[in-house]
């Protein structure tokens, strides 16, 4: 078994935040663009609002956690 490589593993994990945090932003505009029959009248912002904010404070948070750890991890390596 090979042994277990945190760095990697990261930035893996830094690679799957921004994979799921663009298919749920898409998939919650795709939602909220579909025109249904009472909401003809409004605009994508006014049927979904604050929908990018949503998602941009998850995801930063998110990115920010992985980057410490790689930070972490360098600085680790670096002093060794």
């Amino acid at each position: 078994m090979r042994p277990f490589r945190p760095q990697l593993f990261l930035y893996r994990a830094l690679v799957g935040i921004f994979i799921v945090q663009g298919l749920m932003l898409g998939f919650a505009v795709w939602r909220c663009a579909e025109i249904r029959p009472e909401d003809a009248n409004y605009t994508l912002a006014q049927r979904c609002p604050a929908l990018g904010d949503r998602f941009e404070s998850t995801g930063n948070v998110a990115i920010a956690t992985v980057l410490s750890l790689l930070t972490g991890k360098f600085l680790e390596d670096t002093t060794k």
